[in-house]
Parts: C-alpha cells; structure tokens; sequence
C-alpha cells in the first residue's frame, strides 16, 4: 500500500491550495481519500489555513463572483432565487 506522509500530504495541499480557492471541506475530502488519519488532516487544514492557503471568506467570494458574475443589469440572486439555483447546480 502508498502512504503518504503528513509532509507530503502538506505540500500536496499547498500546493493545491494555490493553484485555485479551495474550501476545508474539499482539502478534507481528499485528504481523507489518501487515508490519513482525522488528527493528521485536522493538523494539516489548521497549518493551511494558519499559512493562508485556506481562506474560507476569500473561497466564497470567489465562488460567487464564478457563478454569479455581474454584467449590464444582472442582479445578484438572493433568498429563494439562490436557492433554487444552487440546487440545480
């Protein structure tokens, strides 16, 4: 069996981290596929977000301006509207 160790997996999701913004919960998600062990990634998400690689407010700001992009007269979906397109997404 490939295991991997927690530095690796550390500069993996650096690395991931800076490519595009990424939330805890996709870092955990695929940290969890490489079979690390919940006190290691918990380690590993709290260094990335202490580093800045994880930014929770600067990910959701980005995922909205990538899926509700402001152009001529468009407005912002809000209550009902986001929500139904959020579940059709």
């Amino acid at each position: 069996m490939n295991t991997i160790t927690e530095e690796e997996a550390l500069n993996r999701m650096a690395a991931y981290c800076s490519a595009a913004e990424h939330c805890k919960a996709e870092v955990n998600e695929k940290l969890q596929k490489w079979g690390l062990p919940y006190e290691v990634i918990n380690r590993i998400i709290d260094r990335l977000v202490v580093e800045k690689f994880i930014d929770e407010e600067r990910y959701c700001r980005a995922f909205v301006n990538d899926n509700f992009p402001l152009t001529g007269n468009s407005q912002v979906p809000s209550g009902n509207q986001a929500t139904l397109l959020l579940q059709h997404r």
